[in-house]
């Protein structure tokens, strides 16, 4: 068990604490932000300190890390935290729920949030600083680049490859064989049945309102 640093004050962090502290792996000791994002001098009744004074602090020899940042800016913005916390020499951990079946005998990289009901197969391969949300299925030969965040029940069929600050939505699915490119952002839903390119965007065809009632619907 390490003391624990989580970088944010949103419900990435607010989750990233509920995790942490509910299977014991870690004791969180404080939060931190940039100064300019710190309204307060708490977060969950837990310190909240400028990320800037954090390695006076907290000592990266005494503390380690997790950055509980989600994936605005297609990831970015969490993929520089993880950049900074590094160049600072703290060590990024990473947490697998107990009810996540990880079958893959290659353990994921660092700064990885892997939840419950996840699916990781046989031979597949996890990047660094990815989050892959409850209930979505990783299959076999399959690679996840790193910073990239994988929804709540998405897809990745066997032999995809997910491109570095990938997206993949709510429901999404990937077709086996498919290489989403860097920086791909699939939709809620969308299902990728061939390659797609970089800095792409696809979404799947949104809900269309009919013109009777629910009242008057046949279920």
């Amino acid at each position: 068990m390490a003391n624990l640093i989580l970088f944010g004050a949103g419900d990435m962090a607010r989750l990233a604490h509920f995790h942490f502290t509910r299977q014991g792996e870690h004791r969180v000791a404080a939060f931190t932000v940039d100064r300019e994002c710190r309204g307060t001098g708490e977060f969950l009744d837990l310190p909240l300190v400028d990320f800037e004074e954090l390695a006076r602090i907290y000592p990266p020899a005494e503390f380690k890390m997790f950055i509980a940042v989600g994936y605005r800016n297609m990831n970015l913005v969490r993929a520089a935290k993880y950049a900074a916390a590094k160049a600072m020499g703290y060590e990024l951990v990473s947490h697998i729920s107990p009810r996540c079946c990880y079958q893959s005998q290659f353990p994921p990289g660092d700064n990885c949030l892997i939840l419950e009901n996840a699916i990781v197969e046989p031979f597949a391969r996890i990047g660094s600083d990815i989050t892959i949300w409850s209930g979505s299925l990783i299959a076999h030969d399959t690679v996840v680049e790193d910073h990239c965040f994988i929804s709540a029940r998405a897809v990745v069929a066997g032999r995809c490859r997910v491109g570095a600050h990938s997206f993949v939505g709510v429901g999404a699915t990937v077709r086996d064989g498919v290489t989403l490119a860097p920086r791909t952002l699939l939709g809620a839903g969308a299902v990728a049945v061939r390659d797609t390119e970089p800095d792409g965007v696809y979404v799947s065809p949104p809900a269309t309102k009919l013109d009777n009632s629910s009242d008057r619907a046949r279920l």
